[in-house]
Parts: C-alpha cells; sequence; structure tokens
C-alpha cells in the first residue's frame, strides 16, 4: 500500500501531507559599516565566537566584526578580495583573492614567495614574500593556484584565535 501511495502522490492525484511555513525573518539589529565603499562580496560567520568576516571589495578588505561588541578589525591591502570563509573545524577563516590575468608558470610557483622574484618587468619582488612573511608569523598560510579558465587565485589561511599568536624576535 505504501508504494501505491507514493506513486499517486508523485503524479499529484494525492494531496501531500501540510508542511509548516518556517517563521519569517525578522531584523534584530544592524552593523554600521562606516568607510566600507562599493559592494560586500562574501561573508561569513563565526557563530561561537560571535565574529562576522565581510569582504569588501571596494575596500580592497575583510571586516572583522565582533557582533557582541560591535568592534571591527581591517586587514587591508587585499586587491579585490573575492571570498571569505570561516573554517570552524580548524579556527580558521580562508580569504581568496584572483584575477583574470595570463596566469603563473608552474615553473615560477616555488619562487613567488621569495624575496626579489618577480615576473614583472618593473616589479621589485617584495610583496609576496611579505604577504607569506605576515601570514606565517600570524600562524598562517599563503597559497596559489590556477584561477580557472584564466589567471591565478592566491588563498590565504589565518588563524582567527583571540590569542595573541608567538613571534620570534
Amino acid at each position: 500500500m505504501a508504494g501505491w501511495r507514493a506513486a499517486l502522490l508523485a503524479c499529484g492525484l494525492l494531496a501531500a501531507p501540510a508542511i509548516e511555513a518556517a517563521p519569517a525573518l525578522e531584523l534584530v539589529s544592524t552593523i554600521p559599516l562606516p568607510g566600507v565603499k562599493g559592494r560586500i562580496d562574501h561573508m561569513s560567520a563565526d557563530v561561537k565566537g560571535h565574529r562576522l568576516f565581510v569582504a569588501a571589495l571596494g575596500n580592497d578588505t575583510v571586516e572583522i566584526i565582533d557582533t557582541q561588541s560591535g568592534q571591527r578589525r581591517t586587514l587591508a591591502g587585499l586587491g579585490e578580495p573575492q571570498g571569505v570563509l570561516y573554517l570552524p573545524e580548524s579556527g580558521r577563516v580562508r580569504i581568496v583573492v584572483s584575477d583574470t590575468g595570463p596566469g603563473i608558470p608552474l615553473d615560477d610557483r616555488d619562487k613567488l614567495f621569495l624575496p626579489h622574484f618577480s615576473t614583472k618587468v618593473t616589479g621589485m619582488g617584495l610583496g609576496l614574500p611579505i604577504v607569506s612573511e605576515i601570514a606565517t608569523e600570524h600562524g598562517g598560510t599563503v597559497s596559489v593556484e590556477d584561477n580557472e579558465p584564466r589567471g591565478s587565485r592566491f588563498i590565504i589561511e589565518l588563524p582567527v584565535a583571540r590569542t595573541p599568536a608567538a613571534v620570534e624576535v
């Protein structure tokens, strides 16, 4: 009999049991973001840690907002961050910055984070080594991969612990 019931439901000949409607969303509060221009491209939340991560594309920043206190910290100079993702299992945040340029040859990828290596005629080769050093000092990583169908994608992962990271002097 159960098979017939499923067949009748599938054909629309038997009414499906009523499903309770979910309650409507309700605006509880707003978070002011003064100085943030352009669009908000991606957001991710750390519910347990009461933090919101916002990729502010027009500012080249990721904004980290404490949803309890309203305090905001800014990670600047990210060159159009296209994504931000909080990874609760590791307590890290992943920030993705990509482009649609010619990409980076495989032979050059191991050298990208070495000081004074550049693929640009006018490049000094210091930007990526500095980014990598800062990420490492904070317990994070920087990596590069292809941005299909064209370009490169840089992935920055940083811990979001509230305790200061140990830094060698």
